[in-house]
């Protein structure tokens, strides 16, 4: 049987990272959020086969604005995805066994300083056939379930009002057949439902379609159809080719070492492009390239959280490369496999070794910097106590005698009442200042200088980043101008949240006064003399 990704005019190869080398079909959808509805079911005995059919609403998050800011103003960044698979038999790659070398061929042969070499080799190599070398067979075994083979429809947004009220039917029936699908698994309701599926998908306005493979090892084949080309231009089907990517991994792979959001250490590969006997080897290279080099790049910050992070992608990369780096498949025949022997790997031994290194050495200086920190903190409480204790002295011995107006701003502009407002409710500038101290100590201690959790990407950072390198290419500026702007913003932002804290502090303070005395009137009536302090 011939492969149904050879010769495509568009097709495409990726993996999806696994450690196991053994991807459980039967898990695809699950645990993915209540915007996920799938359904993996099982063929009656005797047969083993699996239909898998999954929806989800996905969003693309590739703007700067918030996802609900997206979801409000750009309807189109919404889309509908359904997957439809049939498990298949196929053989993978188990081992690389050596065979006795092939007899001597009597064609083409040369005589060069006493050594006989064979010219007509199929890698093109000069190599003497009087070293004997043993031949490289790759060993298969069967799979029963080795490949889920099916197809991928994008439901794009639809602006027409009837149009919408179509997707809308399309997208009730399908979700409605997925749902009963395990309650009603004859063999012919399996068999009738991929086509039931695309029916219903047929009806929308521009739907599209790309065609999968995805085998146990990860390794993920999607092309499109002549007919499913229809309507779309290069740019918009290399677009949906990724699209529908992202989107089998996210069904697939479970996210542990980065972040969901920006899955982006497995690039889908173009093969229409390259030569015919170059596309086996041109996407594994290209696909084991990218784990290392985002392993470097992470080893390379020095965070422990990224160290972390490193350490668990090195496992992917290792991974990959013990399961399908050594292997590709043959030219005349996809289902069959050689030796890869044009391409080396990285030593990952090694690397590992250093990472464990550089996580030794990060734990060490987060300890030391835990306890400077500590003990800071543990000064400035001890030098606030003391202080304390030391005006309620001074207190004690003078006059109980109300200080004239203006004494107190030590600020200039601050209301003169936000002192005598403080002191009233000494606890809440207290926690201001706990809070205020908490969140600075969080930063410098958190693993990933930003939250507890993994390193996710920041919005307001990625804006303030833009602006600065639009600047800086615009007027030409140095990294060490862009480093030092970056750190400026940053530390007036920081400036202008306490400078805005400590200015609403008394309009709180006061609104707070009010409602716990049940005088709401009051409330406004502070707001209003606030306002009229600060002369507007």
């Amino acid at each position: 049987m011939e492969a149904p990704w050879s010769g495509k005019r568009l097709g495409y190869a990726g993996w999806v990272p696994n450690v196991h080398s053994h991807l459980s079909f039967s898990l695809i959808g699950h645990s993915r959020g209540a915007d996920v509805l799938a359904a993996t079911v099982a063929y009656p005995q005797p047969a083993l086969k699996r239909l898998v059919a999954v929806h989800q609403s996905r969003q693309t998050d590739d703007f700067l604005a918030y996802a609900w800011w997206t979801r409000w103003r750009r309807k189109a960044a919404r889309q509908d995805f359904v997957m439809i698979g049939v498990t298949h038999e196929v053989a993978a790659p188990v081992g690389i066994a050596q065979r006795p070398p092939s007899p001597p061929r009597p064609v083409g042969l040369r005589h060069a300083a006493g050594r006989v070499y064979d010219v007509l080799r199929p890698d093109h190599r000069k190599v003497s056939e009087q070293e004997d070398r043993p031949r490289l067979v790759v060993e298969t075994a069967p799979d029963a379930q080795g490949m889920l083979l099916g197809s991928i429809h994008v439901m794009p947004h639809q602006r027409e009002e009837a149009n919408a009220a179509v997707q809308k039917d399309v997208l009730r029936r399908l979700r409605e057949a997925i749902r009963i699908l395990p309650y009603e698994a004859t063999t012919s309701a399996l068999d009738d439902f991929p086509d039931q599926a695309a029916g219903l998908a047929a009806r929308l306005n521009r739907p599209a379609r790309i065609e999968f493979a995805l085998f146990r090892t990860g390794e993920a084949r999607l092309w499109f159809d002549e007919e499913a080309t229809t309507g779309f231009d290069a740019d918009q089907l290399e677009v949906l080719a990724r699209q529908s990517y992202f989107f089998l991994k996210d069904m697939v792979h479970h996210h542990v070492h980065h972040d969901a959001k920006s899955d982006q250490i497995t690039p889908l590969v173009p093969l229409s492009s390259r030569p015919l006997d170059d596309r086996e080897e041109h996407w594994r290279r290209a696909t084991a390239w990218s784990l290392t080099r985002i392993v470097d790049a992470l080893a390379r910050r020095g965070n422990l959280q990224d160290l972390r992070e490193a350490t668990g992608i090195l496992a992917y990369a290792d991974a990959f490369q013990s399961t399908l780096l050594k292997y590709r498949r043959r030219v005349d025949d996809p289902w069959a496999f050689e030796a890869n022997a044009l391409t080396y790997g990285y030593d990952y031994k090694h690397v590992r070794e250093s990472l464990k290194v550089q996580l030794d050495q990060a734990s060490a200086r987060r300890a030391n910097l835990g306890q400077v920190v500590v003990a800071g903190l543990a000064g400035c409480i001890a030098a606030t106590s003391l202080l304390a204790s030391t005006i309620s002295a001074h207190n004690a011995l003078v006059r109980n005698e109300v200080k004239p107006s203006g004494l107190v701003a030590i600020i200039p502009g601050l209301p003169d009442e936000w002192l005598t407002v403080a002191a009233r409710w000494y606890l809440l500038p207290a926690l201001l200042c706990a809070c205020f101290l908490i969140i600075v100590s969080w930063q410098v201690l958190a693993e990933d200088r930003i939250g507890a959790k993994r390193v996710r990407p920041r919005r307001e950072e990625q804006a303030i980043r833009g602006v600065v390198n639009s600047l800086a290419l615009r007027f030409r500026w140095s990294a060490r101008t862009v480093q030092r702007t970056l750190r400026c913003v940053y530390a007036g932002a920081v400036i202008g949240c306490v400078a805005a804290t400590i200015w609403l502090a008394p309009v709180v303070l006061a609104a707070a006064d009010a409602v716990l005395a049940f005088n709401p009137g009051a409330s406004l009536g502070a707001l209003i003399a606030w306002i009229e302090t600060l002369g507007c």
